[in-house]
């Protein structure tokens, strides 16, 4: 079943604030001593949270109206898991990488949905060569000609780099 991203975020936000609000305290009497090596259940102090950063955002036009689409703020969590959650355009265009990710429903990431799409469009192409922290930049191409005029531009550059 699909539910809205707002509803979901809501019913989130009720079921934290109703957690917060509740007052359960033990009711373990107070001459019963608590067995050697028992967690103390303290209803005050919230569950370590898993905590993610933003590792980049995404934009996804909606196929049937050209003029709208979705923002996503793309995360890792400290456990190595990805996840993406849909964020408003103003959050998107402030995000930064590094950030704290911003709350919402963890949706898969596109790798996660499409992994053999994904991967065939991010395999490396088969010629390479150039230098990604040098002056002039790395290169790659998908045929042999397109690699020797990407060649000839990187050692054109080369013989006079660009100053930095």
């Amino acid at each position: 079943m699909r539910g809205s991203p707002l509803l979901g975020g809501a019913l989130l936000v009720l079921v934290v604030v109703a957690a917060r609000h509740s007052d359960h305290t033990s009711t373990t009497p107070a001459a019963l001593p608590a067995p050697a090596g028992a967690a103390t259940h303290h209803s005050d102090t919230p569950a370590p949270a898993v905590t993610a950063s933003v590792t980049g955002t995404e934009y996804a036009r909606d196929s049937n109206n050209p003029t709208t689409g979705t923002h996503y703020a793309e995360c890792r969590a400290a456990d190595g898991s990805e996840y993406r959650v849909v964020v408003d355009a103003a959050t998107e265009y402030r995000l930064r990488t590094g950030q704290p990710c911003p709350a919402g429903p963890h949706l898969p990431t596109v790798r996660q949905q499409h992994p053999e799409i994904y991967d065939a469009l991010t395999a490396p192409l088969p010629f390479n060569g150039g230098d990604a922290d040098g002056p002039c930049g790395a290169w790659s191409a998908a045929t042999k000609e397109i690699a020797d005029q990407e060649r000839a531009a990187w050692q054109r550059c080369m013989a006079n780099p660009p100053r930095r």
